[in-house]
């Protein structure tokens, strides 16, 4: 049988869970602003890993085409050159 106490005994239950549940949510704040910072944090590093590499890239792409026209500019020497044998 439901009475008026255990009416108030759900009662106040109820009271100290939404409590808890206020506490557990004012402390996860924080901790969320933080996860998220992190989460920023990280994506900086990989976007400046991205640009850095894209950098080397460009640059090693540039030495080879460099390195190709020596090469190139060496070979027409050679192949009009006349070596005794």
């Amino acid at each position: 049988m439901i009475t008026t106490d255990k009416i108030k005994e759900l009662e106040d239950i109820i009271i100290d869970v939404n409590e808890y549940l206020e506490t557990i949510s004012k402390g996860l704040e924080p901790l969320d602003m933080g996860v998220k910072a992190i989460v920023d944090n990280i994506k900086v590093e990989i976007e400046e890993l991205s640009k850095g590499t894209e950098e080397i890239i460009l640059t090693m792409r540039q030495d080879l085409e460099q390195e190709r026209t020596v090469v190139a500019k060496m070979l027409k020497v050679l192949s009009t050159t006349n070596f005794p044998l």
